[in-house]
């Protein structure tokens, strides 16, 4: 995927990405007619699906995917996001996700490469907001003129790709064995 990501850079002739946007979403397996009539706690004990993490390139009208990871139902997204950072090369200005991603760890790196961060960060009347990253990724997060508009439309392209992919292809895999689900997923 990472080659046929710097292929459709050259082609494109994309030096830097404005923004490059994370999330994860899940493809089912096997149980289908089961997860019909489960709800709320039963159907989140249910393991057949696959955690995927996509790392979207986004310049202009331009989407590509630069990354993903694949594993087990319930799985970490910012480990299976750190398995694809070691593998890619950013080159962007801008990185967008959601609250799930607010890790000091993840903020610092990406900070450093000089990739401004775009996350919402939470904070209660219990605990605040310590760190010198979160505190400036939380402030621009706050922009509401720029980056908060920024953060709305890449967090759209994402779920929109994640839309577009499980209508032409479905949510669900018809296979009953996990490695073949991960590799229908991959594909």
């Amino acid at each position: 995927i990472s080659k046929t990501a710097e292929i459709c850079e050259k082609v494109f002739n994309i030096k830097e990405y404005h923004t490059i946007v994370a999330d994860a979403t899940g493809f089912g397996y096997d149980d289908t007619v089961k997860l019909s009539y489960l709800r709320g706690r039963q159907i989140r004990e249910v393991k057949s699906h696959v955690k995927t993490e996509v790392l979207i390139g986004v310049r202009g009208k331009k989407k590509i995917v630069i990354g993903v990871a694949v594993d087990g139902a319930y799985s970490d997204e910012l480990k299976l996001l750190w398995t694809i950072l070691d593998k890619v090369k950013l080159k962007a200005q801008h990185f967008l996700a959601d609250g799930y991603y607010d890790s000091v760890k993840l903020i610092e790196y990406l900070e450093k490469r000089q990739i401004k961060c775009v996350i919402p960060i939470s904070e209660t009347i219990r605990q605040g907001v310590r760190n010198a990253y979160r505190k400036l990724v939380k402030s621009r997060y706050e922009d509401e003129r720029y980056y908060r508009r920024m953060y709305k439309r890449g967090r759209y392209k994402v779920e929109q790709l994640f839309g577009n992919v499980k209508m032409a292809w479905g949510d669900r895999d018809r296979t009953r064995i996990y490695e073949l689900a991960r590799l229908f997923v991959m594909v």
